[in-house]
């Protein structure tokens, strides 16, 4: 067979000169704009999460000055107990328009969004078609001139492949995917360093993007029977730590308001009773953790 001839004579090349074959990119250009996918942000504070929002498009078009876009909504997230947004997460049942109208070109290989408060309402978001050299400028993305200085290829987790558009030598902040959006979301082309933010995404209940958001999902039920208690508050000495639901093993962690761990042990009782005496005065966050539960509360130290 020749294909068999041509891998052979190409692995052979590659063994005995060590030169690594040139990639070459499908000529199939893979759409963003796509339903059964959801683009999941997740921005972080000091202890948790500060937002998370799940975005997927409806299949629906709306039509604005004469053009179709299509229609987005969004799933907002929930936590579990009172207090910082940790995981699990609740996702609520009820979405909500994201009032963020974009449409692809799939021949020119561009997606725009409608941003009304621009000269143009007609922005372009992403361009998938650019080569290494070109600029990229759109008042959505701001007043900043874009060139890209690289484009590289990344692999899914389903193993295919999908360029990534690196701009001003920047491959950790400035890029975009093909298919897969901005590395800081779906409507965010460019990364903002100092915004800690993950971004994750799903396609038919699989994961395309992103290891960081593999976090524990609970239902309504569990939403409603969970519970941490923490008294007295303020404490003195002496904090008795209650949870309504008891895995056979929790990590107990008590941090200060900078995140740093101070007192940590694995208890495995509903009721239990910690010595906060050595810690200085000031706010703390006790973090309780297991297999499948998560649970955050906070305390004053008199």
């Amino acid at each position: 067979m020749k294909f068999t001839r041509f891998v052979v004579i190409l692995a052979t090349v590659i063994c005995q000169t060590g030169i690594s074959p040139l990639l070459v990119y499908s000529q199939s250009y893979h759409k963003l704009i796509r339903t059964n996918t959801y683009w999941d942000n997740y921005f972080t504070d000091v202890m948790c999460y500060s937002n998370i929002d799940r975005i997927f498009f409806t299949g629906s078009d709306t039509i604005i000055s004469g053009i179709s876009y299509k229609m987005s909504r969004q799933f907002p997230f929930a936590a579990v107990y009172q207090g910082p947004l940790c995981p699990p997460f609740v996702i609520d049942t009820i979405s909500f328009s994201t009032f963020s109208f974009i449409r692809e070109d799939t021949i020119a290989r561009k997606v725009y969004i409608y941003a009304s408060e621009y000269s143009q309402p007609d922005q372009l978001l992403y361009d998938f078609s650019l080569k290494v050299g070109d600029t990229l400028k759109s008042e959505y993305n701001g007043d900043d001139t874009f060139i890209v200085t690289a484009i590289d290829t990344v692999t899914l987790n389903d193993g295919e492949f999908r360029k990534k558009f690196i701009f001003n030598n920047n491959p950790y902040f400035n890029y975009y995917i093909e298919s897969l959006g901005g590395s800081d979301g779906l409507f965010t082309p460019y990364y903002e360093p100092n915004s800690g933010g993950y971004f994750c995404i799903s396609q038919n209940d699989t994961s395309l993007w992103g290891t960081e958001c593999d976090y524990y999902f609970v239902g309504m039920k569990e939403k409603q029977e969970s519970k941490l208690s923490l008294y007295p508050d303020p404490a003195i000495d002496i904090i008795t730590i209650e949870i309504s639901i008891t895995p056979a093993q929790n990590q107990l962690s008590i941090m200060n308001a900078c995140g740093d761990e101070l007192i940590t042990r694995q208890i495995t009782q509903p009721k239990t009773q910690i010595d906060v005496s050595s810690l200085p005065s000031g706010i703390y966050f006790v973090r309780l953790t297991s297999d499948r539960m998560a649970f955050v509360g906070k305390f004053v130290k008199q």
